[in-house]
C-alpha cells in the first residue's frame, strides 16, 4: 500500500492518435506476445519514437515485428 500525504491529481486525457486498423493484426499470435503475454491476445503497440533527417518520424510497432513511417508534412502513413 502507498501512503501519500496528499492525493495524486486527476488528470483527463483524451486520444492523440492510434494505428490505423490497415496496419493492426487483431487475434493474431505473434512471437513477442507468446513470450511477454503468455494467453493475452495483444495487438500492436507503438514505441521508439525517432525523427531521421528528413523529418520523418519512425515508429516501432511491437507485437507484429513492423516499423513505420509517419511523413508529418503529409500527414501520411505506411507499413514497411
Amino acid at each position: 500500500m502507498m501512503y501519500l500525504e496528499t492525493p495524486p491529481r486527476l488528470i483527463e486525457t483524451t486520444l492523440f492518435s492510434a494505428m490505423p486498423d490497415k496496419f493492426r493484426r487483431k487475434g493474431v499470435r505473434t512471437d513477442w506476445a507468446d513470450a511477454n503475454r503468455p494467453g493475452v491476445a495483444t495487438d500492436s503497440f507503438i514505441e521508439g519514437p525517432s525523427f531521421d533527417r528528413d523529418g520523418n518520424l519512425w515508429l516501432a510497432c511491437s507485437g507484429v515485428n513492423k516499423i513505420a513511417l509517419v511523413d508529418i508534412r503529409e500527414a501520411a502513413t505506411a507499413a514497411r
